[in-house]
């Protein structure tokens, strides 16, 4: 994924998945509200919300959440991964992907 959202073309913004936020999530190691995440991928709010609805009840999440004026989730595992995927291959190949792979 790349460094900002906002140099994501339309398609890549049309595209964008729970996958996505959750990875993003992962790395990111703090707790996200609906809000965070569609100012940070530059999606509607609403769509924010179903994606933090899958990852706060599905089973391959493990999550800490707060309930606070909206819903707060910290993600802390995928399908026990504590690590996100793109460190995992830096580390297999040994370098960091160019961005143009990503």
């Amino acid at each position: 994924m790349k460094e900002s959202t906002s140099e994501l073309t339309f398609l890549e913004v049309f595209m964008l998945s729970v996958t996505d936020a959750s990875e993003f999530m992962l790395e990111e190691k703090r707790f996200f509200t609906a809000r965070d995440l569609s100012r940070n991928f530059n999606v509607s709010y609403v769509r924010a919300q179903r994606w933090l609805s899958s990852i706060s009840t599905g089973e391959r999440y493990q999550v800490e959440i707060k309930e606070a004026d909206e819903l707060m989730v910290k993600l802390k595992s995928i399908n026990g991964r504590t690590v996100p995927f793109a460190q995992l291959q830096s580390k297999a190949i040994m370098f960091q992907r160019p961005s143009m792979l990503v």
